[in-house]
């Protein structure tokens, strides 16, 4: 943040107040490890900054690194992808909550299970998965009405981005003790 841009952002997107969820912070794919600078940026977010990073370079995916998240509680994005888009992010939990960028072009009902149970499985108290849902994909809004639950998915109840969300919602609520699973557009609690 040599140029001021990150306090820039922190004060424009303040005005939210308990509206703003939190901050996904995606380095380039190109972007090798830098643990000074990653000490750096972290040590610029203010302590009550509710913030994720996603790392798309291998060089990060380190004990290192997950130490330094994890005295921030900053989560680590997992990322889910079709292997024609690259490798992803491993699932390491690195805060007290998660974020998940759930990415292939497909997932049928027994992936969407293993992704529930998975979520379930960690300590978090909450985290936050976003599926992919551009308009014409299989995981996206019109698809996800006729999806994995069978049932038809009220757009006046749900956001169009937040459809496969909800049918993993509705797998994952009686499988998770963790507790709360938050979708894309709800605040932190």
């Amino acid at each position: 943040d040599e140029d001021g841009s990150l306090a820039y952002f922190l004060r424009a997107v303040n005005p939210l107040g308990d509206r703003l969820g939190p901050t996904l912070f995606q380095l380039p794919p190109t972007f090798k490890r830098d643990v000074d600078r990653l000490r750096n940026f972290l040590a610029l977010l203010p302590r009550r900054w509710v913030a994720a990073i996603e790392f798309r370079h291998p060089s990060w995916f380190v004990d290192e690194v997950y130490d330094l998240l994890r005295a921030r509680d900053v989560p680590l994005v997992a990322v889910d992808e079709d292997e024609t888009e690259g490798k992803g992010s491993p699932l390491v939990p690195t805060a007290s909550w998660g974020y998940l960028r759930l990415r292939r072009s497909a997932y049928d009902r027994a992936a969407l299970e293993d992704w529930a149970a998975r979520i379930g499985g960690n300590p978090w108290s909450e985290a936050y998965v976003f599926l992919k849902h551009e308009d014409g994909s299989p995981t996206g809004p019109t698809a996800a009405s006729e999806n994995a639950t069978g049932k038809p998915i009220s757009r006046n109840t749900i956001r169009p981005a937040n459809m496969m969300g909800a049918m993993l919602a509705t797998i994952a609520a009686p499988k998770s003790p963790a507790g709360h699973i938050a979708w894309k557009g709800a605040a932190r609690r």
